[in-house]
């Protein structure tokens, strides 16, 4: 008997393992601003980054999604950025750092100072 039961709980640890390497995340934004904004995702446990993320208008909703392993490695990397006409070119205004991993979605929105703030979150853990 109790081998069966340290059978069972090394294979849920393989298991549980698996899957904590492995993400499958959808980051939705919304931008809240009533600004030109644009957001640039860097995701350093998997060596990704992700294509500009621009909104030209207020509500613009966009999303991206991350799949891969070993994305919980390190704190995700989001930065905002204004557009500046007179200078012709992206300003950095705020940068977030947070952990994600697992299988779901998260709600970001961009206000008009240029905060990103996260409201929801289903199926991802994360920690900063």
């Amino acid at each position: 008997m109790s081998y069966s039961v340290a059978y069972a709980v090394i294979f849920l640890c393989i298991v549980f393992e698996a899957n904590a390497l492995w993400c499958n995340v959808t980051l939705k934004f919304e931008n809240d601003g009533h600004q030109k904004a644009r957001v640039d995702v860097v995701i350093p446990g998997m060596e990704l980054e992700s294509d500009p993320i621009f909104f030209n208008q207020y509500k613009d909703k966009k999303h991206v999604t991350v799949t891969g392993e070993n994305c919980e490695k390190a704190p995700w990397i989001f930065t905002t950025k204004q557009y500046d006409p007179k200078q012709e070119k992206w300003i950095v205004k705020k940068t977030v750092k947070v952990r994600y991993a697992g299988n779901g979605w998260v709600r970001g929105v961009i206000k008009d100072n240029y905060d990103l703030i996260f409201l929801d979150r289903y199926g991802v853990i994360t920690s900063s």
